[in-house]
């Protein structure tokens, strides 16, 4: 019985290694993809990057309002759900807030600018005007609107870099010495899969 207990703890000590170090592998390999993702440039000519820019924002329920030689500005009018705070009422005493839906003004701008000879994009974000659909007595309002850049540039590398993104040598020699300490094929990191 007394050597049972310390093996077990071994035992489970070891398989929370495993996966602490494939959970640090995984963050490393989404660090990097991130890291490639907003750095990287596309070797296209102008014309073909607004075009892509522009489909992309009208298959989001973008309008498209202005444009410049080297920036095109977007608008749309999305729909939250915002927290409003108010007087307690004498029905619901300790609640002092409800959720409502609201809108709020949405102006994302795409800046592509030149980088050796290569175009790169600044994405910049805007919110006004938060409205809500009801009648109320509002004191504060809080609510907030996440543009998801990470698959617009995800698109575009796609688009015109093409293919699977490469892992420096490194971080492929992790995975592999991972991968061959595994003996379940579930507990692998699979291309395609994790990364």
């Amino acid at each position: 019985m007394k050597i049972v207990v310390p093996l077990l703890l071994i035992v489970c000590i070891s398989m929370n290694t495993f996966a602490q170090k494939r959970r640090s592998i995984i963050k490393k390999i989404y660090h990097f993809q991130n890291a490639e993702l907003f750095k990287a440039t596309y070797e296209v000519d102008l014309d073909s990057l607004k075009n892509e820019l522009v489909l992309y924002f009208i298959r989001h329920d973008f309008t498209k309002i202005g444009e410049s030689d080297s920036a095109i500005e977007f608008y749309s009018s999305q729909t939250l759900s915002c927290v409003v705070r108010e007087q307690p009422h004498q029905f619901a005493p300790g609640r002092s807030h409800r959720y409502v839906k609201c809108r709020i003004m949405v102006y994302i701008t795409a800046t592509i600018i030149d980088i050796e000879s290569k175009k790169g994009v600044i994405i910049s974000l805007r919110t006004d005007n938060i409205t809500i659909n009801a009648s109320s007595n509002i004191s504060v309002l809080g609510g907030g609107y996440h543009f998801d850049e990470w698959s617009l540039r995800k698109h575009l590398y796609l688009k015109f870099i093409g293919g699977t993104m490469l892992l420096p040598p490194k971080l492929n020699s992790q995975i592999d010495n991972y991968n061959t300490a595994q003996t379940k094929e579930r507990k692998k990191i699979i291309s395609g899969i994790h990364y």
